[in-house]
């Protein structure tokens, strides 16, 4: 893959919360506390997701120096806590009504935390197909604060964080280069994130939040057993990735880092790390873990901070992976072309 940038991106994350604070307030125990070493999450309260993306948009328009009506197409990644009804409403024309976009190509993705790689999937084939756009902004955000979301048990390796992100993708410049990009679905696993639960829409009006925890025991009671779960989703990750290393030509070795979602990064050193010979010490989990899991908008909070920080030169490449419910995979290397002060905080 060539000639599709990364022009401009923007962040918004909730206020800081130390987990200690919330060990003190009962939300959080000290002994998953010392086990994952998650110190922080962000807490938005009562600020729409809808809000983060949109300020998130303005802030990577401006970096990447378009303006919203210079845009060919929007991608909206959506979720259903993203606000009332969000389940069957389409979010993109809220969030161009609030840009002052007009006559903009408009469409939504909904992948969970593998969002922002399904909408650049679609943003690639806009910019490089038969549409022939040249930019496309891409737009995420994410609040868990709901009585029906405890934020700080989702999951044994992850604490909840609340912000959004944006996106402008360019065929004509920006500060990294799209070198190669790669997906796919493991659908043996799809129960993992559903269990038992029914395909029939839900009878009542509130909307209930799966249970993790209870749909992973539903899983295991099919009879795989713990090893053989842990070796086909290695090989699944593994292959997602070689297979981006291979398309851009370079090995494990070449990358200065490598940003997966935000979490306490156990699962990822033994499924990801291990196998390539990468080192924790060049990912960008020490960050996440201060950060929280804000979704589907995680990798490019990540790239956003060591791109701003100045982390990375020209030539430097950046490996991405993320994962979502389906459960499908995608895997990205950039290559950094240039440091711009529009990127700089």
């Amino acid at each position: 893959m060539n000639g599709v940038y990364i022009r401009g991106i923007g962040v918004v994350l909730g206020e800081p919360m130390k987990t200690e604070r919330a060990i003190a307030e009962g939300l959080y125990e000290e002994d998953l506390y010392r086990i994952s070493k998650l110190t922080q999450t962000h807490v938005a309260g009562d600020i729409p997701a809808l809000a983060m993306a949109i300020d998130a948009a303005k802030e990577a328009l401006g970096r990447s120096g378009l303006d919203i009506n210079d845009v060919d197409a929007h991608i909206h990644v959506g979720n259903p806590q993203q606000g009332a009804r969000a389940e069957g409403v389409p979010l993109y024309g809220y969030v161009l009504r609030e840009l002052g976009g007009d006559d903009i190509h408009a469409t939504e993705i909904r992948q969970g935390c593998n969002g922002i790689f399904g909408a650049i999937d679609g943003a690639v084939g806009f910019l490089t197909g038969a549409a022939n756009y040249a930019s496309v902004l891409i737009t995420a955000g994410e609040n868990w604060t709901s009585p029906l979301i405890d934020r700080w048990h989702a999951g044994p390796d992850i604490i909840f964080g609340d912000g959004g992100v944006a996106v402008v993708l360019s065929r004509e410049s920006g500060f990294a280069e799209i070198v190669s990009a790669n997906s796919s679905t493991l659908p043996e696993f799809e129960e993992w994130h559903r269990g038992d639960s029914t395909l029939l829409p839900q009878r009542d009006l509130v909307y209930t939040v799966p249970d993790p925890a209870k749909y992973v025991q539903e899983f295991m009671r099919k009879g795989i057993s713990l090893p053989e779960i842990v070796e086909r989703w290695s090989k699944f990750y593994f292959d997602i990735c070689y297979r981006s290393l291979a398309d851009a030509d370079i090995n494990a070795s070449d990358i200065a880092m490598i940003i997966p979602s935000n979490s306490d990064g156990r699962q990822f050193e033994q499924l990801l790390f291990d196998p390539l010979g990468i080192p924790v010490s060049h990912s960008s989990v020490d960050f996440g873990r201060g950060i929280g899991h804000v979704g589907a908008c995680d990798q490019m909070i990540s790239l956003e901070h060591f791109v701003s920080a100045g982390k990375f030169a020209p030539g430097d490449y950046v490996l991405l992976v993320s994962s979502g419910p389906g459960i499908t995979s995608n895997s990205m290397v950039l290559r950094i072309t240039d440091v711009p002060a529009a990127v700089n905080r």
